[in-house]
């Protein structure tokens, strides 16, 4: 194991060599796992995870981008062994990345899970700033978390695009 570090009530274990960050969460009795999606064929619940955070149309050519690009990574989370949500990040500087897709299954929303998520994404690959640009629906979440945001403009026909950005620096 690479290293582990106590965070409140929470363990958190970084295995550089199986791509999985373990949250035993004992308060809870729930075990958490993020790990690494790099198989070659498209997974159904990867898929339909991917389907709530991009067009159905594109998920295909999305999950495809996780595998041809290597700054381009898709995390899985589970809870208790069921995949319940996605996120997909670009590193675009050693300490920088964008958020290109976050989702969690409709059942698991309003749980903390991709605040979870984010915040291992910041800690696994020592974060100093993380972007994200969205729409008016999932704006909110963003703004929840402590990022800024500021209207792109309508970018799409009736639809109006957020840059939310978090600078652990500022914090």
């Amino acid at each position: 194991m690479q290293n582990i570090s106590v965070i409140s009530t929470h363990i958190l274990i970084l295995s550089s060599k199986n791509d999985i960050i373990f949250d035993n969460a004992y308060k809870w009795g729930i075990q958490r796992m993020m790990t690494l999606i790099k198989d070659v064929s498209l997974d159904s619940r990867v898929e339909s995870l991917l389907a709530y955070a991009t067009d159905s149309n594109k998920v295909t050519s999305a999950y495809e981008r996780y595998l041809a690009n290597e700054c381009c990574l898709l995390y899985g989370y589970e809870v208790e062994g069921e995949l319940v949500g996605v996120v997909g990040v670009q590193l675009t500087d050693p300490y920088e990345a964008e958020i290109l897709q976050i989702a969690v299954d409709p059942d698991h929303r309003g749980c903390g899970i991709g605040k979870h998520m984010l915040s291992y994404l910041a800690k696994w690959h020592e974060l100093t700033k993380v972007i994200a640009k969205t729409d008016a629906q999932a704006v909110e979440f963003y703004r929840t978390l402590g990022f800024t945001t500021q209207s792109l403009g309508e970018m799409y026909p009736a639809c109006e695009r957020f840059c939310c950005e978090f600078d652990f620096d500022k914090r």
